[in-house]
């Protein structure tokens, strides 16, 4: 049920995509929106010494499953582990990648989970051939009866310019042997110029956008003809100005080629690893890892101009689908429940890959219980993982040193900036996605033109032109890795919680934060308060909290440094029971205004119960340790109230009300354009009713010309359409949203230059939890926002799920306006440790696993063999 919307006129921007591009995914069947669940497999999992990674499509074949993979075992580790210079000189016996000095393997299964490794079925060529190096990353056709092997081949020596190639092998049989073809299916594009003799990155001008590498093959059949898509790699790969990832499609009549490349490649702008398989008249695709649509789900109904239709959690690494009708050139694709995937030295930065299981909801056939909630928290371990953890020495940042004599970019206003890596232009304000370059002094390399191309392009290109910018995240202001560290006072204490904490301020040379701090004997019985059914008033203690923020306190903390914090003291304590504070008071925000000190803060009255609504409240002091002086009334309450459908405590309703009906929360307080800008996040009644959690999820705002108010809601309301807790921040001439965790644009990042009308601008990988970040107000004496560098957040789950009391985190990012931070960058994103995949919330568990037996005895059918017309 939806929440009332009859005789609105105003919409904002996220409303409006939550009615139109999401309406897919906000559906409660059959959508295109799903989570993924991980198991570990037997036969062909983890084993020392032996890497097993990029599996193929997993095909059925008389009853039995067949999967081809790469897979390396070698007497020596990889170079990097070895601590030997990459570019040193190269042997046969040390690889250089994981991939490096492999084959392509097989196995067979009968259940999926299950597998026998049958042997190898594509070897490397001759040592002075194009596949002589190393074979790896397959994918598999079928078709007039036989069977075809695709995969990424590397010569001899493999080093940082080695171009890679896609080969092919064929047999009459899955089982083999295997012909090997004797030239390459697929080439990389227009070659750039190498700057240089060395074995380094750096180049002259980059060339194609797949000038470099062509890689990661994967086979449909389609219109009666093979689409072969690749993922393609530029030449300069990691240097200044380079262009994203992406990838391309090349068209075939005969499995043999030749390949056509589509000239209005790349197809899509995001994605590591190749995933596609049909759905209904048209094309899905998993695009992971990688690029500013990256963790999407995208669908094409023509098989080139791809759109986002969902964002997704986790989705698998390197995935090879088991998907029946991949080869039957079918116009009604059913989609997929599961395939295999791997987690590899990427993830792990030792040891060896090896491939698992993930399960999904993405079938036309089946509808799985269980599939589609959002709000997915990682565990503390992924937080400190080597590819997120802080680390002064840079490890694991692939920046390059500039070569060029000056660096320059020129904004649409025409200010040149020189030497200087700012995303805010020093004179219009404007946030800088879209700049040119003085080229004239033949600097290098040569910067890539910004401006959208006369040449056929496809619309996941389109966006880049128009939103995204060209040049790879490196350059963005709306992309930043996010780096977390212990502090010191303030970080886990048995008994103890600390969580949401404000902004941070600085006063007096100190900086100041305030949190929810609650210290109980007991646990929280409950993850949220829709969980607390039928818990009346006579049940609750005070004792005895209900949810991790109830029973709890707003204190105070100071640092010189921000990471050795001294806890102050408690700032506001909750009221009598009678008070709309009497219960619990939490998730507080703060702002200073001509030496005053406003605290904004959650109130929850008593009894606490599902039912109950929450309000804002406010509390001033003329300094930031007190004493306060608390509001007699909230600031801000929930919007208008629909009908409860009976008496009980549950959340069922006859009538929703309006989208902030049941709570208002998270309140964040700016001031911005001469306004203090109150945004909260609002819950309607009944929101979880529906079996999702999209329905009413959002932020609003309230505004005012005091800080103390009266706040006036928007009509625009709600201003997003996803975000677990409030995470704003002033940059150039708007306000940037980060909005994680949960809803249909859950971990993006999105700009307004009116503070209402929010648009999609890039993507993050692990935002911090509930951020409480430092924002420099100086911006207040020329407008001109400064963006973020560093903040607090808190940590509340473990591998096992939650845990009993939360603690707080610093986070550091490069999403200032200056853009000079190194080490929050790298080419190939960000990549999640093992522990995330098969942690207890996204591990398949043993009911789960049934029904995934079950779901494929029923619908896993026979691979389709596509009839082609070509000469066998």
């Amino acid at each position: 049920m939806a929440y009332n919307q009859l005789n609105r006129h105003n919409f904002s921007q996220s409303t409006l995509r939550t009615q139109s591009v999401w309406s897919d995914a906000l559906g409660r069947d059959g959508g295109m929106y799903t989570n993924f669940f991980y198991s570990s497999i037997k036969g062909i999992g983890k084993e020392t010494d032996v890497t097993r990674r990029d599996p193929s499509t997993v095909l059925k074949i008389d009853g039995k499953y067949y999967v081809w993979y790469t897979r390396r075992s070698t007497k020596y580790k990889v170079r990097q582990e070895l601590n030997l210079d990459s570019d040193a000189d190269l042997d046969w016996e040390i690889p250089r990648f994981d991939w490096d000095l492999s084959e392509i393997y097989y196995a067979t299964s009968e259940d999926g989970f299950s597998w026998i490794e049958q042997g190898v079925s594509a070897r490397r060529g001759p040592k002075d051939q194009f596949d002589g190096r190393s074979v790896f990353t397959p994918d598999v056709l079928m078709s007039n009866g036989k069977y075809f092997l695709y995969y990424q081949a590397v010569d001899h020596p493999y080093g940082t310019r080695t171009r890679n190639v896609v080969g092919m092998s064929w047999s009459e049989s899955p089982d083999g042997p295997w012909n090997r073809f004797p030239e390459p299916v697929l080439k990389p594009g227009r070659s750039g110029e190498w700057m240089g003799s060395d074995d380094t990155n750096h180049v002259n001008y980059y060339g194609a956008w797949d000038s470099h590498k062509v890689h990661d093959p994967f086979i449909l059949c389609r219109d009666g003809k093979y689409w072969l898509y690749y993922k393609g790699q530029p030449m300069g790969w990691g240097s200044d100005y380079c262009s994203g990832i992406g990838w391309g499609v090349a068209i075939a009549d005969s499995p043999y080629g030749p390949f056509e490349k589509y000239s209005g490649n790349p197809v899509t702008n995001s994605g590591h690893e190749t995933c596609l398989f049909p759905w209904g008249t048209g094309i899905l695709a998993i695009c992971n890892h990688d690029g500013p649509e990256k963790d999407t789900i995208q669908y094409s109904e023509d098989g080139l101009n791809f759109e986002v239709v969902s964002h997704v959690n986790l989705p698998p690494c390197a995935p090879g689908p088991f998907c029946a009708d991949s080869y039957s050139n079918t116009k009604d694709g059913r989609g997929i429940t599961w395939g295999l995937a791997h987690i590899a030295t990427e993830e792990t930065k030792s040891g060896n890959s090896y491939i698992i299981r993930f399960d999904c909801n993405l079938s036309k056939d089946v509808h799985r219980k269980g599939f589609r909630s959002t709000n997915i928290r990682m565990p503390e371990s992924t937080y400190f993982s080597p590819d997120f953890e802080y680390d002064t020495k840079d490890k694991y940042s692939y920046d390059l040193e500039p070569l060029q004599k000056q660096k320059k970019k020129i904004c649409r206003c025409g200010f040149e900036q020189i030497n200087s890596d700012s995303r805010v232009c020093g004179r219009c304000g404007d946030v800088i996605v879209f700049w040119s370059s003085d080229n004239s002094d033949r600097d290098y390399p040569l910067v890539p033109n910004m401006a959208v191309k006369d040449t056929k392009l496809s619309n996941a290109m389109k966006r880049v032109y128009s939103t995204y910018g060209y040049s790879k995240d490196k350059e963005s202001p709306f992309y930043s890795g996010f780096k977390y560290r212990h502090v010191h006072g303030l970080g886990k204490e048995v008994g103890v919680s600390r969580r949401d904490p404000s902004k941070i301020i600085r006063y007096a040379d100190s900086y100041y934060v305030w949190y929810t701090r609650r210290e109980t004997v007991k646990p929280a019985l409950f993850g949220g308060q829709n969980q607390i059914q039928d818990a009346d008033h006579a049940q609750q203690s005070w004792d005895q909290p209900l949810t991790d923020w109830d029973l709890a306190e707003i204190w105070c903390a100071s640092s010189e440094d921000g990471v050795h914090w001294e806890e102050l003291g408690m700032a506001i304590s909750r009221g009598d029971e009678h008070s709309y504070f009497g219960r619990s008071v939490c998730t507080p925000d703060i702002i200073a205004v001509d030496g005053r000190f406003y605290l904004f803060f959650q109130a929850i009255e008593t009894p606490y119960l599902t039912r109950s609504r929450n309000s804002i409240g406010l509390a001033v002091s003329d300094s930031p340790i007190g004493p306060w002086r608390i509001k007699q009334n909230p600031v801000l309450l929930p919007g208008k109230s629909g009908i409860w459908h009976g008496d009980g405590d549950d959340n069922v309703v006859l009538e929703p009300g309006d989208w902030d009906s049941h709570k208002v929360h998270d309140p964040y307080i700016l001031f911005w354009n001469d306004k203090y800008w109150l945004y909260y996040k609002g819950r309607p009644m009944g929101c979880n009713d529906s079996g999702h959690r999209y329905e009413g999820l959002g932020w609003g705002v309230a505004v005012s010309d005091k800080p103390e108010g009266p706040y006036i809601k928007s009509s625009y309301n709600p201003v997003t359409n996803s975000g677990h807790e409030t995470f704003l921040y002033p940059l150039g001439k708007g306000v940037v949203a980060i909005t994680s965790l949960e809803g249909p644009e859950m971990n993006t990042v999105q700009y307004s230059e009116d503070g209402i009308n929010f648009e999609v601008v890039g993507k993050l990988s692990l935002p911090p939890v509930a951020a409480g970040p430092y924002i420099d107000y100086e911006y207040d004496q020329n407008k001109i926002g400064q963006g973020v560098e560093w903040g607090l957040s808190h940590i509340n789950h473990d591998e096992n799920g939650r845990l009993d009391n939360s603690y707080l985190v610093r986070f550091d990012c490069n999403l200032g306006a200056k853009g000079d931070r190194k080490g929050f960058y790298r080419p190939w994103n960000f990549r999640y440790p093992a522990s995330a995949y098969l942690r207890s919330s996204c591990s398949l568990s043993s009911d789960m696993r049934q029904e995934a037996m079950a779901v494929s005895q029923i619908y896993d059918r026979d691979t389709e063999d596509f009839v082609g017309n070509w000469d066998q």
